[in-house]
């Protein structure tokens, strides 16, 4: 009877456990990843999903006040709780996590961890996000592009610059062996390495780089990144630049013609065809003023220039022309020129076109006037309306001296010259003038003209706006800045502008000793009395200030104010200016050196460098022993412990990839390239800084002491200026243990129950084990 009674009971657990095995499955992360911060905002888009449906949580960790968020959910994550969004019975979703207030790049390890009422289900990823440094803390670009390729060389000259003085970096990419390039810096930028150049501590530079050995034509993107100790701002822009081939065969015309007027606009269509692919140029010759154009490509052919249009690497095309301005019938002759560099190749045709008479006439001005002045601040707005699009061009007729004005388009209007602003294709607009300077009421007639192809049209309208006085103030600083040392003395101009006639000051701010000075006015400014040179009566002025004696690069404060008797009126701006070192170094120099982003698969680094001239170069790292491990594509293991990398003897550049591993967070490490000459360090010497991603992922350990073996990596062998193969370094297991926390739930992945037929002591034949036992105490046999 006990033994039917405990089989009984025995068989009723063993159901109610199989019920609830298979009641539910938990779900699991499938995807858990970022894209890379957003290089306007430095935002980072976040996504993920899970196998089934499921509550989620996803928290950050950060120290407070080193960074601050916001989302597109429309929140704003705390450094200080850490939480930054939940999500209930979904399947996946993404957030975009905006950075803020971080004056440096900022590493944050986001974990979502899959919930069931509000409980974690043992479900749990990390992943760690860099964020560049603020926007709002680093130069940004301001320009970047390019001019036509050289109808000569195909040599194109790039430019860019910055809010402010930044380090910069030129990278492109091209196939190897496509094309070949030189630059006007003296280096060869390589298709198989991507460097172009590299600025230190400058607002803004060109360069023009000219390409050899491409048979066709060639698109390469060219990459600007500001940099800041080696390491991206998060500011980069991308131009593509076609350049043309450097060596063709002359093509020759197989057909040039042109259909019928359309009837009814009178527009004609115009085709050619080239034996093989070609550059080619449309032009015309008409009389100015008898005929106007527009084109299906969006352009404006004229007749005072002559050009139509030009293609690039075609084997033909088509062109419409919408004529109008003509009030009679007018024949035109079109020439199809094959070209090669810019240059006609011998192969041209004419044709003749006739265009009947086209009407079309003149916009008339339906509106001019003005509001009444600006109680406050004396401004006027004018407005004017036309009848269609139209060019309109606003002039004003004022005595020199009697009054001046700003406008709300940020330009200022000359009565020495009276032009106000022109706008072109509206067919309306308005503009407010804010004048100053006029000690008593001036009356000034403002007239606004209607223009076609920068001809008046006849359509003329002017008004009369009385100005009252403005109040006297003291004059202000309008403008204060210096161009960039000149790079054949160094010598830098400066210049400033007032809004009125004032007294001003120059002034200097440097160490005694450590910079001399002499200018273009004849005078030898003195660091220990600061003084550069002053102004009197007057709104602008400029001055040029030659450096000498410094042994390297001095940044040094200049000081402009504005005085009145000898007094300060509390105007005073600052710039900062660094002047080269006055002796140039005998060594060769460091012309590139720059670090690819992380190999996604395994987060191989590759770094390349340029110098000069051939020289020797050593190349070294900073890390914490243990921290991190590396191999490279020499052969060798770079030590924590002693910091070399790899050495070079009498090269003009090269690449080294490193293969990291064993970090379980980013790890930033300084890179220093250090040029040699005959085995003893030069003054040359460049730092980058390279963020290695974690290689692996930290797991919590159980709640009991377990042995996990970690590797002791022996030394790496040393540099030699000829590295040769090394033996691989021993790896040694060493126990280690790690007691369990409870408390620390960070990063805590999911924990399984194994089921191990040898031992029914774990899992759930250990759980039917127990209720065995349990249940044979009750009912002993």
């Amino acid at each position: 009877m006990k033994k039917s009674i405990y089989l009984g009971l025995i068989s009723v657990c063993f159901l109610s456990l199989a019920v609830m095995a298979n009641a539910q499955t938990t779900p699991t992360i499938t995807l858990f990843g970022t894209k890379s911060p957003n290089p306007t905002n430095g935002s980072v888009n976040m996504s993920w999903q899970a196998s089934s449906a499921t509550d989620a949580n996803l928290t950050m960790t950060c120290t407070p006040g080193t960074v601050s968020f916001t989302t597109d959910k429309g929140n704003a994550p705390s450094c200080d709780k850490g939480g930054v969004w939940t999500w209930s019975g979904s399947t996946g979703d993404s957030i975009t996590v905006t950075p803020s207030g971080n004056t440096s790049p900022v590493t944050v390890p986001f974990t979502l961890t899959l919930t069931q009422n509000g409980m974690s289900t043992g479900q749990s990823q990390t992943v760690y996000v860099t964020f560049p440094a603020s926007i709002s803390q680093s130069p940004i670009i301001t320009l970047f592009g390019t001019k036509s390729p050289n109808p000569t060389t195909g040599s194109v000259n790039m430019s860019w610059q910055a809010s402010a003085s930044t380090d910069a970096n030129l990278t492109m990419i091209c196939t190897p062996g496509s094309i070949n390039f030189t630059t006007d810096k003296g280096n060869y930028p390589s298709c198989s390495k991507g460097g172009v150049w590299t600025w230190s501590s400058t607002s803004g530079d060109s360069i023009t780089v000219t390409p050899s050995g491409n048979s066709s034509s060639v698109t390469v993107p060219f990459t600007l990144t500001l940099t800041k100790n080696g390491m991206s701002t998060g500011q980069s822009q991308t131009v593509y630049v076609t350049f043309p081939p450097t060596t063709t065969q002359n093509p020759t015309i197989t057909l040039f013609g042109a259909k019928s007027p359309n009837p009814t606009n009178n527009s004609v269509n115009m085709s050619w065809q080239a034996l093989s692919a070609t550059d080619a140029n449309l032009t015309m010759v008409c009389n100015p003023g008898s005929i106007s154009f527009t084109t299906d490509k969006g352009n404006y052919p004229s007749c005072d220039k002559g050009g139509v249009w030009t293609w690039s690497a075609t084997g033909g095309d088509s062109i419409t022309l919408y004529p109008s301005g003509n009030s009679s019938y007018v024949t035109i002759p079109f020439t199809l020129t094959l070209t090669k560099n810019g240059m006609s190749t011998g192969q041209s045709q004419t044709i003749s076109v006739t265009f009947p008479p086209t009407v079309t006439p003149n916009q008339s001005i339906t509106l001019f006037g003005a509001k009444d002045p600006n109680p406050t601040n004396g401004s006027v707005n004018m407005s004017w309306q036309a009848s269609g699009a139209t060019d309109a061009m606003l002039d004003m007729d004022c005595t020199v001296g009697s009054i001046s004005f700003t406008t709300d388009k940020g330009n200022y209007p000359s009565c020495a010259k009276g032009g106000v602003w022109s706008w072109s294709g509206q067919t309306g607009d308005s503009i407010t003038l804010y004048p100053s300077g006029n000690s008593s009421s001036v009356t000034v007639p403002f007239t606004l003209t209607l223009s076609k192809n920068g001809v008046p049209t006849g359509q003329s309208k002017t008004i009369s706006v009385t100005f009252p006085p403005t109040t006297t103030q003291n004059p202000t600083i309008t403008l204060f800045g210096a161009k960039s040392p000149n790079p054949t003395d160094h010598s830098v101009n400066m210049s400033w502008q007032a809004s009125g006639s004032t007294d001003a000051q120059l002034d200097v701010v440097c160490t005694p000793g450590s910079i001399s000075f002499t200018t273009d006015k004849g005078n030898a400014p003195s660091c220990d009395k600061g003084g550069i040179w002053l102004w009197s009566n007057q709104s602008s002025g400029g001055i040029t200030v030659y450096p000498s004696g410094n042994t390297q690069a001095q940044t040094v404060n200049f000081i402009l104010t504005l005085t009145k008797n000898g007094a300060s009126t509390g105007q005073t701006q600052t710039i900062s200016v660094t002047f080269p070192a006055s002796y140039q170094s005998t060594h060769p120099t460091i012309t590139l050196f720059g670090a690819k982003d992380p190999n996604p698969t395994n987060h191989s680094v590759n770094m390349s460098w340029q110098a000069s001239s051939a020289t020797g170069a050593t190349l070294d790292m900073e890390c914490t022993p243990g921290s991190i491990s590396f191999t490279t594509n020499k052969g060798n293991y770079p030590s924590c412990n002693k910091g070399g990398v790899w050495s070079w003897s009498s090269v003009t550049g090269d690449s080294i990839t490193l293969i990291p591993s064993g970090n379980m967070k980013s790890v930033t490490i300084p890179f220093t390239l250090t040029l040699t000459q005959n085995g003893a360090v030069t003054d040359q010497s460049k730092t980058i800084y390279v963020t290695f991603p974690p290689t692996s992922v930290t797991n919590p350990t159980p709640a009991s002491p377990t042995t996990s073996a970690s590797p002791v990596v022996s030394p790496a062998p040393q540099k030699t200026s000829n590295p040769s193969p090394v033996n691989n370094p021993t790896v040694v297991p060493q126990a280690t243990q790690t007691p369990y926390s409870q408390s620390d739930n960070t990063n805590v992945a999911p924990v399984n129950v194994n089921v191990n037929p040898d031992n029914g002591t774990t899992g759930a034949n250990g759980f039917f084990q127990a209720i065995s036992n349990f249940f044979k105490n009750i009912f002993r046999f």
